[in-house]
């Protein structure tokens, strides 16, 4: 697997680590998102990743 690959995969999980994380402990979708966007950018994770992105798996998990 290339390297880029592989960084990318850590990220996604990385990603999903933190919202499974919050996601028990918002009231509804509207805080999680706020929680999601703002810890994905203290772990300065928006250089590598859209925050559509952050959005989006915060939508798929809150819907599980």
């Amino acid at each position: 697997m290339g390297m880029m690959k592989e960084m990318g995969m850590q990220i996604e999980d990385q990603v999903y680590g933190c919202i499974e994380d919050i996601i028990p402990e918002c009231e509804d979708i509207a805080e999680a998102l706020e929680r999601g966007v703002e810890i994905a950018r203290e772990q300065d994770l928006d250089r590598f990743i859209s925050m559509d992105y952050v959005v989006e798996a915060i939508h798929e998990m809150w819907n599980e």
